[in-house]
Parts: C-alpha cells; sequence; structure tokens
C-alpha cells in the first residue's frame, strides 16, 4: 500500500472513530466498511466495527467480526473481552466465560473480565464462584462502585443482609449519585428489618432519578408494610412499568379508570399478577360489582369456575392472548387492573371488607371430601398442611423443609392432609420413612389442574397450616381457619408485628423473631395446636350424650 492510500486509511479510521464515539453510529459503520473494503485485515476497523455493531444489537454480525479479529490476532486480550460481550448478549453463557477466561489468561488484571464473569455465574445461580470473581476484580481495582454493587447482590441472594449492605454502601462512598445501589440499598435494608431505612433508601433513588419504576414500587411495598395505604397505594401503581413486572398492560382499547362516578358503567377488570394475588383482590368485587352496572373480569383460567359461583353477577373471562373479543367491545367504558382497584376502594384499613368468606367451594364436592377425610382421620382434626413456595424469585425464603415440621406433624389427634402444589410423592414418602409420620395426599386433587376441587378440600378441613403462598389466599377467602407462617421479612400485605390481617379475618400470623428462625414459629405453632386440639376435644364431648 503507496503512502498516500496510507494517509487516507489513517484519516478515515480516526474519523470512523470519532463519529463512533459521538454516537453516530450508521455514519461510523459506512467508514469502517470502507476501511475494510481496501484493507481487509485492518485489525482495529475490524474490532471496532464489531465492537459497534453489538451496540446496534446486530449481535451475529458482531461475533463474525471479533472472530475475525483473534485470528488475525489471538492475542490480543481485549477483542476476547468484547467477543465475550457479544456471545452474553446471545446467550452463549459458556462460551462467553470462556472468552473473559481467556482475556485473563492473556491480561490476569483485566478486573472488568473478573467482574463479567462473576455476573454470568450469578445470573447461573453459582453464587460461591461468583463472589470470587468481585473479590478478585475489587482485588485489581478497588474504586470500581459497579463491582461492590454486583457483589452485594450475590450477597442478597444469599441473604447475608449484612455483607450486602456493606456492599452497596461502598458502592455508593465511590459514587454518590449510584441510582441502583441505592435501590439495592433499600431492599437490602427491608430485608433486614430496617423499614425506616428502606424507605430512606428509596426516597433517595427517587431523588436522583425521579421516574424509577423499581425504587417507586419497592417504596409503595414498603409503605404498605407499614400501613400507609394511602401513599402505599400510589405508589404502588409504578409496578405496572417495572422490568421485572410479568403483565405490563393486555393494551385493552378503553380508558384507565381513575376514580369517577361507575354507576350505569360497564367495567373491565383484569388480573395481572399470580393466583394468590388475583384471590385477594376478588375481595372487592362485590363492593364494586355494587357500584357499576356490569362487571367483566379477566383471571387465570384455573380461577372461573371457582369465582363465576362465588361472583354470580361477575361476568368472568380466562386471560388469553389476544383477549376474548368480547372484552375489546368499546362499550365497556373503563378498564382496570385489578391491582388497582385498591388505590380507590381501601384507603384505610376500616375500609377492607369484613366479611368472613367471599369464595364458595362447590358444597357437594365438599361435603363428599368430608366425609371422606373425616372416616380415614377416624374421629381426628382435619389439618391442610403446605410447606413451601415454589415462586423461582422469592419462594426460597418463604419455604421450610418437610422435616422441620416433624415435632407439629406428631400430634396424634390430628389426620394431616397435603395441600403442597406440584408433586411431592416422593419427598412425602422419604419424609414418613424418616420419621414415621404420615401426611395423607388425595391423589383425585390436583390444584395444578382445578383449583375448584382443589377449594373444596380446603373447604372439607377443620384448619390449614402452610407458609406463605397460593394456598393461605384460598383458605382464607372461603373464610376457614388458616395459620400462615411468615418470613423475618414479610410480604407487603402482611404488614409488621401483628398476628392478624384486615385481607383474611380467619387467619393467624406466625413471624420469624429473627432472620431465618422458624424453630420458635413451630414452638409457636405447635402450642396453639395442642390448645386448638383441646378446645375441639372439649366441644366434642359437649355433645356427647
Amino acid at each position: 500500500m503507496n503512502e498516500k492510500k496510507k494517509i487516507i486509511l489513517n484519516e478515515t479510521f480516526a474519523s470512523a472513530v470519532q463519529n463512533h464515539k459521538k454516537g453516530n453510529f450508521q455514519v461510523a459503520e459506512k467508514l469502517y466498511k470502507e476501511i475494510l473494503n481496501v484493507d481487509p485485515k485492518h485489525l482495529q476497523s475490524i474490532i471496532l466495527l464489531g465492537t459497534l455493531s453489538g451496540q446496534m444489537k446486530n449481535f451475529d454480525f458482531a461475533k463474525q467480526l471479533l472472530r475475525k479479529a483473534i485470528k488475525i490476532n489471538p492475542n490480543y486480550a481485549e477483542t476476547h473481552y468484547k467477543l465475550g460481550i457479544i456471545l452474553k448478549e446471545l446467550g452463549e453463557v459458556q462460551e462467553a466465560i470462556n472468552c473473559y477466561e481467556k482475556a485473563i489468561e492473556l491480561n490476569p488484571n483485566y478486573a472488568e473480565a473478573h467482574n463479567n464473569i462473576g455476573n454470568l455465574l450469578r445470573t447461573s445461580g453459582k453464587i460461591e464462584k461468583a463472589i470470587n470473581c468481585f473479590e478478585k476484580a475489587i482485588e485489581i481495582n478497588p474504586n470500581d462502585a459497579d463491582v461492590y454493587n454486583n457483589l452485594g447482590n450475590c450477597y442478597e441472594e444469599l441473604k447475608n443482609f449484612k455483607k450486602a449492605i456493606n456492599c452497596y454502601e461502598k458502592a455508593i462512598e465511590l459514587n454518590p449519585n449510584y441510582v441502583d445501589a441505592y435501590n439495592n440499598l433499600g431492599i437490602a435494608f427491608k430485608n433486614f428489618g430496617k423499614v425506616q431505612k428502606a424507605i430512606n433508601c428509596y426516597k433517595k433513588t427517587i431523588q436522583l432519578e425521579s421516574n424509577h419504576a423499581d425504587a417507586h414500587n419497592n417504596l409503595g411495598l414498603v409503605l404498605l408494610l407499614k400501613g400507609d395505604f394511602v401513599q402505599g397505594w400510589r405508589e404502588y401503581e409504578w409496578r405496572l412499568k417495572c422490568s421485572t413486572f410479568e403483565i405490563h398492560d393486555r393494551n385493552f382499547p378503553q380508558p384507565c379508570w381513575q376514580g369517577s362516578d361507575i354507576n350505569k358503567k360497564f367495567m373491565l377488570i383484569w388480573g395481572e399478577q399470580g393466583v394468590g394475588d388475583q384471590i385477594m383482590f376478588a375481595s372487592l368485587l362485590s363492593r364494586f360489582q355494587q357500584q357499576a352496572q356490569r362487571v367483566f373480569v379477566e383471571i387465570q383460567r384455573r380461577l372461573v369456575p371457582l369465582f363465576k359461583r362465588s361472583f354470580p353477577e361477575v361476568s368472568f373471562f380466562s386471560i388469553q392472548d389476544p383477549p376474548n373479543s368480547r372484552l375489546l367491545d368499546r362499550s365497556i367504558h373503563y378498564q382496570l387492573p385489578m391491582g388497582s382497584l385498591a388505590q380507590w376502594l381501601l384507603p384505610n384499613e376500616e375500609s377492607f371488607p369484613k366479611s368472613y368468606s367471599y369464595l364458595k367451594s362447590d358444597s357437594d364436592k365438599t361435603r363428599k371430601l368430608k366425609a371422606k377425610y373425616q372416616q380415614l382421620a377416624n374421629g381426628k382434626l382435619l389439618i391442610g398442611i403446605s410447606w413451601k413456595s415454589v415462586n423461582k424469585y422469592i419462594g426460597k425464603p418463604k419455604s421450610t423443609s418437610l422435616i422441620q415440621w416433624g415435632g407439629l406433624l406428631s400430634q396424634k389427634d390430628c389426620f394431616f392432609v397435603n395441600l403442597q402444589y406440584s408433586d411431592v410423592k416422593i419427598e412425602i414418602d422419604a419424609f414418613t420413612n424418616q420419621t414415621g409420620l404420615s401426611i395423607y395426599r388425595d391423589e383425585d386433587i390436583d390444584s395444578l389442574k382445578s383449583l375448584d376441587d382443589f377449594a373444596s378440600q380446603v373447604a372439607a378441613l377443620d384448619l390449614v397450616i402452610s407458609i406463605d403462598n397460593s394456598t393461605v389466599h384460598v383458605a382464607g377467602a372461603l373464610g376457614r381457619s388458616v395459620w400462615t407462617l411468615l418470613q423475618y421479612a414479610p410480604d407487603w400485605r402482611w404488614q409488621l408485628d401483628r398476628s392478624d390481617t384486615p385481607w383474611y379475618p380467619s387467619m393467624t400470623l406466625y413471624r420469624q423473631p429473627v432472620l431465618g428462625d422458624w424453630c420458635s414459629v413451630f414452638q409457636q405453632v405447635q402450642g396453639d395446636l395442642q390448645r386448638f386440639v383441646e378446645q375441639f376435644a372439649n366441644v366434642k364431648n359437649s355433645y356427647a350424650p
């Protein structure tokens, strides 16, 4: 290549880099390609065009270019690092890790590569290995706020909230305007039982970024936890804008209801959360239906038979995509997510419905199941139990192991019935073999297939004891006596420092006194169950001839 062409090439490259830095991606892309037409092995242009292609979400082309660059020069650490970024975006996690490791092999002090490996390991559930990577990155560069934030996330997942708090605070020390670190710090404080500190962190996050949806939603949840319903419900509306929220918008054509008079109006309510939430907020349907001329409700398919029986004047539809054409009718005046009903109907605790039950099981099914269980129990109390949550995001700290129930299940005057959803036969059999204690599994009932059958089963029992999952919502809505076992930092709906809840008058709450202490909870439940059995026996004897 003659000198003149080299000068032109260098000028073109400089212009490409400048435009790239300024965000003029299309101009930069054109210039990089012009260079490669002249010199197909121009390494920096290949690398930067690959980088640019990744920024433009053209990941396959970026991968192709960066692999080409590595063939030209396999000893350039940065190229391996950038290829790792692209492979991560393509979901090729192990290949991405291999690239980062190669970058570290070529440059052992490549802190960013250690950090990125840590992030991939964390999302893969390999938390301890991720921690090692983040600690190595900090050792190389102790002033990277992002790495401390990432390390805090690891300790948060391990429920080591003290260390998580320390990491987030260090990230903020290094970057006082670190929005996500403040939000994460708030989560850690909330889970550690420091509610007011959590509130302060969320407010600081919002101060730094007024439209931070997660911080607004988190603030709403912790305010509701404190019993501040007015402000709490207002902030709770931000849930619909959170990236992690399962259903953001059903795109119904009707305007969203904003609390106006609904007399003689057609209203559409759509369930945007899980089964438990839809059951809980359904407590407001009767009040709402009394005000509107007609109410349409879109809910999970499994709930439809039970809800139709319980609210005969409401029209129910299964959630489907696209929605049922009837729900798209513009003769319906307004639409509203189900969880948003509370903002307008529950301004304070006194406004909660006072009814002990609002769901109605199939009376014939309930009667038959009760007769069946009573015969099997031979006069013992019928106690339903559920011990874990399978929610992959929040289920683990709520859950218990079946072996922790051993003392409770040794109560001889009780007949224990499995209410745990999913197939737990192996788990129950192992527990029985280990302890000699039995739990009855009704193979005719599958809550994942028929919540209506499950409701009839729950209604047939004398008492339900469960951790915080959908079982307690079914029991509470049916008006059955239900004892709910809560983790130290409970879900927002259960509030703080109380043994009752305005959502379900028939429910009693049992709380961990300290983080992770299920032992104290079971001791209290065992004592109360003994008294419950004695009361049952006294009542039974009083009716004896």
